[in-house]
């Protein structure tokens, strides 16, 4: 009798295992009607500790490409076909132990190219084979005698030149290399005492950077400068704006983004004690930096942004995926994920773009048409379509498009 309940038991524990892992494969995040009906409905890829952004890159035939740490620490790599069906999923064969901010590119060849940091460590860059075998050994870029800060980045230009960029105690380096792997340009310094690197690469393949440094006690700076990799050098730093923040405030950021002939900075001031934000940006004619002009960042349907992260490459309008605070139909308040455009247009409409069929992530609807009031000035004015609208809160989303045009959106949630 013993022996049959013990076995009972065992058995309706498998179950339950095999139930929970089934529906872990198949959990749909649930939505409320304020999500626009035109996306696809999101679905768990996998898990990680730490709640940064995964990368997330398009791959040559269609689908994409997702790189995590998992709760390992090692490194884990997903591809998705068209429809956002899971075609593979494994731990890349890397030695790594606590690795970290994952960034992404994929070469002509369809060999991947796999920038990271270790926790407390360096910098490292690996080539990958389409499948994430390693196409040799993985490289140190970074000095192991310092800590590498933040999020490094890694960036592809047209002739297939990768440029890594990352930040340490001495401020913020650069290094470039050949579309083998090879190092074409040994990292130099860019700009001393400088941290939280972001970069975007223009059609002519020259470099836009943003970054900020503390200029005080209590004021960081945000800057920008467009660095030419064929001699190796920058610009004059642009100083975009000066930060006061009180006690308990923290700037996140900032974010570059372009499009055919504007370049534009984004970044947040997150409150922590108030838990809020505010979404701030600058845009200024590409090779005009001085002309700038900063605008509060002003949402129709919620509030404080955080996670801001554009669209790649020089586009009609700029694309911005971004986390920011709404009410549920039931009345709750949590993060969501939203898409916003910025355009600047001399007439008084700004144009939204980036709808994806419900089921695909497709471009499948004209884009809708939003009244302005600051069309006759010709300032930027974002409308947003908030995209995840999930039960839990929504955050770290990261945004690209394949070559059809098509958008693909990652995010995180909690557990």
């Amino acid at each position: 009798m013993r022996r049959y309940l013990r076995w009972t038991v065992v058995g309706a524990v498998v179950l339950g295992l095999a139930a929970l892992i089934a529906w872990s494969y198949s959990y749909i995040s649930p939505m409320t009607p304020r999500a626009s009906e035109e996306w696809s409905r999101g679905r768990v890829l996998g898990e990680t500790p730490v709640s940064r952004p995964v990368a997330l890159r398009p791959a040559p035939e269609g689908g994409v490409y997702l790189v995590w740490p998992n709760l390992e620490g090692r490194l884990e790599m997903a591809r998705l076909d068209v429809d956002g069906r899971v075609i593979s999923d494994r731990v890349l064969p890397l030695e790594t132990t606590e690795a970290r901010d994952p960034q992404l590119r994929v070469g002509t060849d369809g060999r991947l190219h796999l920038l990271w940091r270790e926790e407390r460590g360096a910098v490292y860059y690996a080539l990958l084979e389409e499948d994430g075998e390693p196409a040799g050994q993985p490289q140190m870029l970074s000095d192991p005698g310092r800590e590498v800060m933040d999020s490094p980045r890694l960036v592809r230009d047209g002739q297939g030149r990768l440029h890594a960029v990352w930040a340490d105690g001495v401020g913020i380096h650069w290094a470039m290399l050949s579309e083998e792997g090879g190092l074409l340009h040994p990292p130099i310094l860019l700009a001393p005492e400088a941290r939280s690197p972001a970069v975007q690469v223009d059609g002519r393949g020259r470099l836009h950077l943003a970054w900020q440094r503390r200029v005080g006690g209590s004021t960081q700076g945000i800057y920008y400068a467009s660095l030419d990799p064929e001699t190796g050098e920058m610009d004059e730093p642009e100083e975009i704006t000066l930060v006061f923040l009180r006690t308990g405030q923290v700037v996140e950021g900032p974010a570059m983004g372009l499009d055919a002939e504007t370049g534009y900075v984004l970044w947040s001031v997150q409150d922590l004690r108030e838990v809020s934000s505010e979404g701030r940006y600058a845009f200024f004619p590409l090779g005009l930096p001085r002309q700038k002009r900063v605008k509060p960042m002003r949402l129709e349907q919620g509030w404080s942004p955080t996670g801001l992260f554009p669209l790649e490459g020089q586009r009609t309008a700029l694309l911005v995926a971004l986390s920011e605070t709404v009410r549920g139909a039931g009345g709750e308040v949590n993060p969501q994920i939203a898409v916003l455009a910025l355009v600047r247009d001399e007439a008084p409409e700004y144009e939204i773009w980036g709808l994806a069929r419900k089921g695909s992530p497709g471009l499948s609807a004209p884009p809708q048409r939003v009244p302005g009031g600051d069309g006759a000035e010709g300032l930027l004015r974002p409308g947003e379509h908030v995209v995840s609208a999930s039960d839990r809160p929504s955050v770290k989303p990261v945004l690209c498009a394949d070559g059809r045009s098509y958008l693909h959106l990652a995010w995180l949630e909690t557990g």
